[in-house]
């Protein structure tokens, strides 16, 4: 191949590090991982990957072209491209970077507050206006789906079971005028203890001991309930009444 082909294929590959670009890796590398993880992070990814996908189809182009018509692009267009491009996937990567380490609302925030200091016509604009305009579609679903029928995804409906534990041992404090919640205490406090560690967050393989915490939880503080409730409280005589 040509210094040209080189070139071009290079760029086709996103091996910037020959390209003299300074960045070592594709941020096609994250697209796996995009496709399993929270549905607003999966959004933005996904839109962020359209515009990925621009320069890819570019540089497709540009390849075929000199392969198949021998046509081969002036040094000046060459150089133009490289250094639009160059800066466009620095400022890819950067968003990648946003995406790995927040989450929710918080990334859209921080999607949202890099716009405050572009011009509407930047295609970086233009870039994070998407992102920001598909994942908050993707969470007012979301949001629209548990008012609605308090159905959330399978990938955070662990969050509703955590939630919720900490709601029922809330309500039976305030029902008992009490600052904390010893019942069985010591049986909790080993649970959490034994099964809660820090690598179910971002182990997969992990994450069964989450579900564990969070039955053997929900089957205690749910017969302290319904023990408080039934028994002390007499709920069934006053609906009988």
């Amino acid at each position: 191949l040509s210094t040209y082909v080189r070139f071009i294929e290079c760029f086709r590959n996103c091996d910037l590090s020959k390209a003299e670009c300074n960045l070592n890796e594709s941020p096609g590398c994250n697209k796996q991982a995009s496709e399993e993880c929270h549905p607003i992070k999966r959004a933005i990814a996904e839109s962020i990957f359209d515009d990925y996908g621009q320069y890819q189809n570019i540089i497709g182009k540009m390849r075929a072209e000199h392969i198949s018509l021998r046509v081969t692009r002036k040094l000046s267009e060459i150089l133009i491209f490289a250094h639009v491009w160059c800066k466009r996937l620095r400022f890819i990567r950067s968003l990648f970077s946003l995406i790995g380490s927040n989450d929710g609302i918080q990334l859209i925030n921080l999607f949202y507050q890099k716009t405050t200091f572009l011009c509407h016509l930047d295609w970086e604009y233009g870039l994070l206006m998407n992102a920001i305009v598909r994942s908050s579609n993707e969470f007012n679903n979301i949001c629209s789906k548990w008012l609605l029928d308090a159905y959330f995804s399978e990938q955070t409906i662990w969050m509703i079971r955590i939630i919720d534990i900490g709601r029922k041992v809330h309500f039976l404090k305030v029902l008992r005028s009490t600052r904390f919640y010893e019942f069985a205490r010591e049986e909790r406090l080993e649970i959490i203890q034994r099964y809660l560690i820090s690598s179910i967050w971002h182990d997969p393989p992990h994450r069964a001991s989450l579900s564990i915490v969070l039955h053997k939880l929900d089957d205690i503080i749910c017969d302290d309930m319904r023990i408080e409730l039934i028994q002390n409280h007499r709920m069934v005589d006053h609906l009988v009444l």
